[in-house]
């Protein structure tokens, strides 16, 4: 999410990046943009994870909240392993096999008759 500002050929721009979001989660922006042009904390999100009109957190950032600074502010942590890890650990499953492979067929290779 961008949202952007102009005032006077001046512009002002807060950024989203990555958040994670579920039915049951609310965010609520308040943004002072004389604050964010200059650069500061300029921006407060609150944070309802339950869905029950309570603000759990609040968290104050500069221009941009990235996913990270989100999973830290909200001590939130993201659930399971990421699929992008499963082909990365197959193939280096694979590689070490043929690794052992080749050191197995280096060690015991039977000499030419």
């Amino acid at each position: 999410m961008t949202v952007t500002k102009v005032i006077s050929q001046e512009s002002a721009t807060f950024t989203t990046i990555d958040l994670p979001t579920s039915p049951n989660t609310a965010h609520q922006y308040t943004i002072d943009w004389e604050s964010l042009s200059l650069g500061q904390e300029g921006v407060t999100v609150q944070v309802d994870s339950d869905g029950d009109g309570t603000f759990e957190s609040t968290i104050a950032v500069d221009n941009d909240l990235t996913q990270a600074e989100y999973l830290s502010a909200t001590g939130e942590e993201e659930e399971g392993v990421p699929i992008w890890l499963w082909p990365v650990v197959g193939f280096m499953g694979a590689l070490l096999l043929l690794l052992v492979a080749v050191i197995y067929r280096l060690k015991f290779k039977q000499p030419a008759v």
